[in-house]
């Protein structure tokens, strides 16, 4: 693997749509565009120690294998319980070998010294973006163990023995998907498949959990539920990729008026998220007998709390009426030959009275219209160059109030379709951020198109060449005549 790296990294091109394409090529995926800028420093860094030189080349081997295993892991339809092993095993190696490269990285003195301070940022700044995504490994290593097992049962046909929570559809789902050969395009929804393999896994938690209440060693009942919660706690990951991904699934098939599909990913969704909720609770370090709390408990602390709360407005509004009523009494007992000095001191407090009466009232006023009738400034979008296409060669992205300003590269020689149509994609981002402009220019900074999403997409022309502009003033000009008086 590193003698490919080495040598892909040594015929990369300088420029960046060339060397997209070679990355694709010889190191088999799509690299974003912040991942293609680093990938061309790496290929051009010059270190005067052998740590600062191998040690990018090192994550970026690390990186190419970890996309070759997770994408035979996400991508493939087919379920081979041989090859999920495999790549249950390879996926811990590369968690272990991540690790220790940020270790190396961050903790280890005697490699740091031999850097300089500016090889010593570009180390940190290739482990930020080219080491394998932590999240992905983890959750393929939650979800390949998983799926292993679930293929052997299903080829042995103990699917439905062992696993009493999957119905016929499924059970089915998995029979059709062991059977498959290799990069079939037919076959079940492989996401559909990863959301069902988790589900298992949490069913399996929950009943572990229930059933450790019959045994009688309360020492091994807490062994034991310490082991789940740790499962529990290592699943987080998987169900973070598996619902984005199943949302992405559900949104393109209703996009695409796929009605059966998108109402079968959506029924997987709903199900994976009702049994997470069901085993968040035991997530909680508590005591290893909660049930004793009953919901009559609950309620009863609600409500005491809300009396607490009640309490404490009745006693403000008391406080307040008997102020008032305290005022009021005074200016009745008053005597009609009362000293001015003491008739201008009951108006001053009176007048005291009055403006804390009118500030409280103005201050609820300005609360009710701040939470009801103003509306709230959104918050700042931000875009992240991760978030676009490695195909639309975006090199800059930044909002501009509701304007999402583009700056892309190697689109000067694109026709006007398929200027078009880059434009198009960069404009579903921005309305999904919720900006209602796009607008794309060259690294240079001419305008190439702007995008709106009513009237759609908006390809600026060309400007002319100096050579065709001088033939078209040559071609214009009229002709002088010189008479004679």
């Amino acid at each position: 693997m590193r003698t490919d790296v080495d040598k892909a990294l040594a015929d990369l091109p300088p420029g960046l749509l060339p060397a997209r394409r070679l990355i694709a090529r010889e190191m088999q995926f799509e690299p974003r565009p912040e991942e293609l800028q680093t990938i061309v420093k790496i290929a051009g860094f010059v270190s005067t120690s052998i740590v600062g030189y191998e040690l990018p080349r090192q994550m970026l081997a690390l990186r190419v294998l970890a996309e070759r295993a997770l994408r035979y892991h996400w991508d493939s339809r087919r379920l081979s319980a041989d090859r999920l092993g495999h790549t249950a095993a390879l996926i811990e190696d590369l968690l272990v070998a991540r690790q220790q490269f940020q270790v190396d990285l961050t903790i280890d003195p005697d490699a740091m010294s031999q850097l300089a301070d500016d090889e010593r940022d570009f180390l940190l700044h290739v482990d930020d973006v080219i080491l394998p995504p932590k999240e992905r490994l983890e959750a393929t290593s939650v979800l390949a163990p998983r799926l292993e097992l679930l293929a052997r049962q299903a080829t042995g046909g103990e699917l439905g023995k062992t696993f009493p929570g999957l119905n016929d559809d499924e059970i089915e789902m998995f029979d059709q998907a062991v059977h498959l050969d290799d990069d079939s395009p037919e076959g079940p929804s492989r996401i559909c498949l990863d959301a069902v393999a988790l589900r298992t896994v949490y069913e399996e938690c929950q009943s572990l959990w229930e059933n450790s209440a019959e045994i009688d060693d309360t020492d091994f009942i807490e062994q034991l539920r310490d082991r789940i919660r740790s499962q529990l706690r290592k699943t987080e990951s998987a169900y973070r990729v598996v619902s984005q991904q199943l949302q992405a699934q559900q949104d393109t098939a209703i996009s695409a008026s796929l009605d059966e599909f998108a109402e079968e990913v959506r029924g997987v969704k709903s199900k994976l998220f009702e049994v997470y909720l069901k085993t968040r609770p035991l997530m909680k370090d508590v005591d290893s007998r909660p049930a004793r709390r009953s919901l009559a408990d609950t309620l009863a602390e609600a409500a005491d709390a809300d009396e607490r709360v009640s309490s404490k407005e009745k006693l403000s509004e008391e406080l307040f009426l008997d102020a008032l009523t305290g005022l009021r009494q005074d200016d009745a007992d008053a005597e009609p030959d009362m000293h001015p000095l003491a008739v201008a001191k009951r108006a001053y407090r009176r007048r005291l009275w009055r403006m804390a009466a009118t500030s409280l009232v103005l201050a609820l006023i300005a609360l009710a219209v701040q939470l009801f009738a103003v509306e709230r400034i959104p918050d700042p979008v931000d875009v992240a160059l991760k978030e676009f296409q490695p195909s639309l060669s975006v090199i800059d992205a930044m909002p501009i109030g509701a304007m999402l300003y583009v700056k892309v590269s190697d689109w000067e020689n694109l026709t006007v379709e398929e200027t078009r149509i880059r434009t198009d994609e960069i404009g579903m981002l921005a309305s999904s951020k919720g900006l209602t402009l796009a607008y794309v220019v060259s690294d240079s900074g001419r305008a190439l198109a702007e995008w709106h999403p009513n009237g759609g997409v908006l390809v600026k022309p060309k400007p002319p060449e100096p050579e065709e502009v001088i033939s078209q003033s040559k071609s214009t000009r009229e002709p002088i005549t010189i008479t004679d008086n």
